[in-house]
């Protein structure tokens, strides 16, 4: 080894806080800091508890710091960002280190107004810049009394909590501050959503070139960009759109709104795929009115903050839909009719492609590390997201043998023909004896809502206390009712694979000693899913097994991802032990699935037909 690799490693060494390493973290804190200094990009496959946090802080800070860049680090949940300051915290007890974890503006506003009367982000975005622009919010006047330099890293929690005692906006006190920070961990829209990057980056003065990104939980990003670059438009939206217009006499575009209102109502069905020429030929000259309606519509806005009332404008939704399905393309973009839950009729624009939401960023960082416990195979991943230049390892398992067991029961399954009120009995019959033999508390997931509830229809039996996760549930309902739980001693959880608390979630310790993973969440093949297979054949050419990557990557893969997601929710520390139970014939008898089930999964993977007693066996 050379003089400079020496030094490397010293200085890696120097970073990492703590006296011992995890089993590869070493390693894998040597691949990410060699790939950066070999100006790649780093995807890493490690399972969860393996110390991808800290890993790479070590690795990327000694770069960061010699290259004037700063690290935007990505994550889902308010949980997984402060986390990520929390290790900083370790870090700077040795070596200088700053950083922050941001909220919205709408966790972090203290102006009673905004709160009251500004429902989604962009009504609080225009309300809060004309109240800056008028002087009328006293927490942004008092700016200057707060901090003008961080003194280590601060949760946002910890800095909003100062901020309120100060009477400061501890939204734009968190934005002046990122200029001063080595680290920001924060939300994937910060980056992604090009509206929120654009004023992230001029509220900063930065350019993604002075930006190193990590992607935590990176397999999330594909979906993540469709719902970015997907926008809805329902029959309700345009009725309101059509009072406003007689209440602010707006007389342009009165006949586009009425066209919009009948398109709708004309194409009414559940869901079914559009071509987008018909609603362009049907709006007809109509159509540049949109313009106008789209000024009109934020001058509404204005008025109506002035007057004190929620500043939304439907004439300006209408408009910006009108405009967005003019601008969309037809290769790209897929455009629907549908209904609501609740059987409301609305338009739809999908996009199909998400490199056009995730290209622009990736490309113009200065380089990024994405790092999951789900991304075999990692090669498709990065295709479809467009990442180039790029290094890629996958990390064996940290845990000890004894603390894991993945059995499965080749008796049940819910693929569509074996749907029964019988087969549903036995899944039930199945949650029933494994939970007399959990310990404490379990999680079980679903592959859907309606599989979920057809199995509690058969009445489970447990002493165990009983949490469940509901569709359409508020996050505030929910975040509350998931404390409840990991506070419980006895308790099980009922949610769905890829939902909220089966990806979003962590459970270490006692707060879950098993995981029931019930089915496989493969899509509902409708014409939205048809329509990504459909795409997906055309840009990428090619078979995996007998199915063509089209269909791999658009329908199995997804599936497979959340199954692993849900099995590892867990297994959060090396000293975690929890059994992963399938209760599903085709994780064993399929093998396709079973080679997209996690290595770390799969080589503590047993067929059983006792399931009763390897699971007694397991905790005894």
């Amino acid at each position: 080894m050379n003089g400079a690799q020496n030094m490397n490693v010293t200085t890696l060494d120097s970073v990492f806080p703590y006296s011992t390493y995890y089993p590869n973290q070493r390693e894998m804190i040597d691949f990410i800091y060699r790939s950066a200094r070999n100006g790649k990009n780093s995807v890493v496959e490690s399972p969860t508890g393996s110390g991808k946090t800290i890993a790479v802080l070590s690795a990327l800070l000694p770069i960061a710091r010699e290259r004037g860049k700063k690290i935007f680090y990505l994550c889902r949940t308010h949980e997984q960002m402060d986390r990520v300051i929390e290790e900083l915290k370790m870090i700077s007890k040795s070596t200088h280190a700053t950083g922050l974890s941001m909220r919205s503006r709408r966790d972090l506003c203290l102006n009673e107004f905004i709160r009251e009367n500004a429902q989604t982000a962009a009504e609080e975005r225009l309300a809060c810049s004309i109240l800056k622009k008028e002087g009328k919010c006293s927490y942004y006047k008092n700016l200057s009394k707060a901090p003008q330099k961080l003194d280590g890293p601060r949760t946002s929690a910890e800095i909003a909590r100062r901020c309120k005692e100060l009477g400061v906006c501890a939204y734009e006190y968190l934005k002046m501050m990122l200029s001063d920070c080595d680290v920001v961990a924060c939300s994937y829209l910060y980056i992604f959503e090009p509206d929120i990057r654009a004023a992230l980056l001029k509220s900063t003065g930065l350019a993604m070139e002075d930006i190193i990104l990590v992607l935590d939980e990176a397999h999330n990003l594909p979906r993540l960009a469709g719902n970015v670059a997907g926008e809805r438009l329902t029959e309700f939206a345009v009725d309101r759109a059509i009072k406003e217009a007689e209440d602010f006499g707006v007389k342009d575009g009165k006949n586009l709104l009425a066209k919009l209102h009948r398109f709708i109502v004309l194409n009414e069905s559940d869901e079914t795929r559009l071509q987008r020429e018909p609603l362009l030929k049907y709006l007809e000259s109509d159509i540049e009115t949109a313009y106008k309606l789209e000024d009109r519509g934020d001058r509404i806005k204005a008025d109506k903050l002035a007057k004190g009332k929620r500043p939304i404008s439907f004439i300006h939704a209408c408009a910006t839909f009108v405009i967005r399905w003019m601008d969309s393309s037809d290769s790209e973009c897929a455009f629907f009719t549908s209904k609501t839950g609740k059987g409301m009729p609305y338009l739809e624009i999908v996009s199909l492609e998400p490199k056009t939401i995730t290209r622009p960023p990736l490309d113009s960082a200065f380089l990024s590390v994405h790092m999951s416990g789900t991304l075999t195979p990692i090669e498709p991943y990065c295709e479809v997201i467009g990442l180039s230049n790029y290094a890629m390892k996958s990390f064996p398992s940290p845990f000890r043998k004894e603390n894991i067991a993945a059995f499965v029961d080749p008796t049940v399954s819910t693929m569509g023909s074996l749907r029964s009120p019988e087969m549903y009995n036995r899944i039930a019959r199945r949650i029933e004896s494994v939970a007399a033999r959990v310990p404490g508390n379990m999680l079980v997931f679903f592959p859907s809502y309606k599989v979920l509830q057809s199995v509690l229809n058969e009445k489970i039996k447990s002493s165990k206390e009983v949490f469940l996760e509901k569709p359409g549930m508020e996050s505030s309902e929910n975040n509350e009712m998931i404390k409840r739980f990991k506070t419980s001693k006895n308790a099980v959880l009922y949610g769905v694979q890829q939902g909220r608390n089966s990806e979003g979630q962590d459970f270490p310790g006692e707060q879950a000693n098993a995981v029931v993973i019930v089915g496989i969440p493969y899509a509902v093949r409708g014409p939205k899913v048809n329509a990504q297979i459909e795409y997906y054949k055309k840009a990428y050419k090619g078979f995996w097994g007998r199915h063509t990557l089209g269909d791999y990557y658009a329908y199995y893969l997804p599936a497979y991802r959340s199954l692993n997601q849900s099995a590892g929710r867990a297994h959060r520390s090396l000293s975690d032990k929890a059994a992963i139970i399938f209760l599903e014939s085709r994780v064993a008898r399929d093998g396709k699935v079973k080679q997209n089930i996690s290595p770390w999964i799969k080589e503590n993977m047993k067929t059983t037909e006792n399931l009763e007693k390897d699971v007694e066996r397991f905790y005894s």
